[in-house]
């Protein structure tokens, strides 16, 4: 399945999980070296929502001032104490230990993000929430229409819309293409080796256009009415202007014509391609189905593919350009914690 996400919260597990975390370190240099930095804002002034669990903990773990560093990004005591209260299942650890082993994981991830965030700006991307929608953008405009439907590929825009890990993907992806667009090349024979491999995912399922006409039962004489508008139909008057004139008057409750109901499209199997229903009925309504045109499944053609093969191919060489990133930040600015 192709994925929109390029998950910089994975590459960084991989990373952390790669050797253990660097123990406590209280030497005075090593604070004296950390360029200052303000604090960010929006986690140092929101209001504390106590995590189940957390408190439970929070009263036991003193945070010195600060409580962790990476180069020029640090965590004072007040944002580790307000970041802990949002550390998943954090007070249901027995040991004092592992309650900061887990705590000191959660501030090494937020501390990678601080980093990468100051290099997105230095790089010309200012806006990772504008980045994060251009990228949307692209995919979007990159799904062919045979897909465009497909529930999966609206899950999963929508699941990742809004979340950090794919605007800080979206910021290196920007950057890339801003600063070094010969790395995101990917040769035509690559997309239609992938195409070759992975044509499955370019599967479709038959489709189909569906005439309606209907009207609700809380109108009086409704059965009458549509046995009227199939009567007109077979003696030649236009689909269009009789759906338009029964279906501008029928509840949204029962049918809004865009989104037909499942139990309408099978019925729309059972009518003949091109032909007119019998007068048919459900709960809510007496309604005429014409099945206009029905297409068998089918594979989208590898030219219409390309465009969102290559972004997938290109998401690969942003996670491992952005993994190479990261080993290089922790080998330059190791995280240092002092609690």
């Amino acid at each position: 399945m192709i994925v929109v996400s390029l998950t910089v919260s994975l590459l960084l597990t991989r990373l952390l999980a790669a050797g253990p975390l660097p123990q406590s370190a209280h030497a005075a240099d090593e604070l004296s070296s950390s360029r200052p930095r303000p604090t960010n804002p929006a986690t140092a002034s929101a209001p504390a929502v106590q995590a189940q669990g957390a408190e439970e903990i929070l009263p036991v773990i003193s945070f010195p001032d600060p409580a962790a560093t990476m180069g020029g990004s640090k965590i004072s005591a007040q944002e580790a104490r307000f970041l802990a209260q949002g550390v998943p299942n954090l007070g249901k650890l027995a040991s004092l230990d592992d309650q900061k082993k887990l705590l000191r994981r959660f501030f090494a991830e937020e501390l990678y993000y601080r980093e990468l965030e100051e290099l997105l700006q230095k790089s010309g991307i200012p806006d990772l929430n504008q980045a994060g929608a251009d990228l949307l953008r692209r995919y979007e405009k990159a799904l062919p229409p045979e897909l465009s439907q497909d529930s999966r590929f609206r899950e999963n825009f929508q699941k990742y819309k809004y979340e950090k890990n794919f605007r800080f993907s979206a910021g290196f992806y920007a950057s890339l293409q801003k600063n070094h667009p010969e790395k995101l090349k990917v040769p035509a024979e690559e997309i239609e080796r992938f195409y070759r491999e992975h044509q499955l995912q370019f599967l479709t399922g038959s489709t189909m256009t569906l005439g309606f006409v209907g009207a609700s039962k809380e109108t009086s004489d409704a059965k009458r009415k549509i046995r009227e508008a199939r009567a007109r139909l077979l003696q030649g008057e236009l689909f269009e202007t009789i759906a338009e004139e029964y279906n501008s008057k029928l509840p949204k409750s029962c049918y809004d014509g865009s989104n037909p109901p499942v139990e309408l499209l099978k019925m729309a199997l059972k009518v003949q391609e091109g032909t007119l229903s019998e007068v048919m009925e459900n709960n809510q309504m007496y309604f005429l189905l014409r099945l206009n045109r029905k297409m068998p499944p089918g594979y989208v053609s590898p030219e219409k593919a390309s465009a969102l093969i290559e972004l997938h191919l290109q998401n690969e060489i942003v996670r491992g350009e952005l993994m190479r990133l990261l080993m290089e930040l922790a080998g330059r600015h190791p995280v240092r914690f002092f609690f």
